[in-house]
């Protein structure tokens, strides 16, 4: 597993290029993770999966998560949200208004946060050995 630190290092383009959007409650409360999924992924199977993913976490899904459904064509203002880690299951980081181009499974550090790209919760759910890879990413989250 490989982490990037960007700290200190020049980018010739803007890492994250943030739509203006309107402020909701849950923008304002700090999330010790924030989730992306695309809405037509997120089955029961698949909020169940991503129950015990953070349970392992040792984190209360109710009180320390945000999980955002998108749908196909839809951008959210990630500058809004209170966290230190997003999580994107399959979800373009582009979409959340982060361009720097994030391998699958490689946790990308920059300016005190975390960002990390996997694969969708359905995929993982039938690959072991995708499980494996995400589990040993998720423990070199801070």
């Amino acid at each position: 597993m490989d982490t990037l630190n960007l700290d200190n290092k020049f980018l010739d383009f803007k890492l994250f290029v943030l739509p203006e959007t309107e402020k909701t409650a849950e923008d304002y409360k700090t999330y010790t993770l924030f989730i992306l999924v695309y809405k037509k992924d997120y089955d029961e199977a698949a909020r169940e999966l991503l129950k015990k993913i953070i349970g392992a976490m040792k984190l209360d899904f109710e009180q320390e998560v945000l999980v955002k459904e998108l749908e196909d064509g839809v951008r959210i203002d990630y500058n809004g949200i209170q966290t230190k880690t997003l999580v994107s299951f399959d979800v373009s980081m582009k979409k959340a208004g982060i361009h720097y181009p994030l391998q699958k499974y490689e946790l990308l550090e920059y300016n005190n946060g975390q960002f990390l790209l996997v694969d969708s919760l359905s995929k993982i759910a039938a690959d072991k050995n995708l499980k494996g890879m995400l589990w040993n990413v998720l423990k070199n989250i801070s």
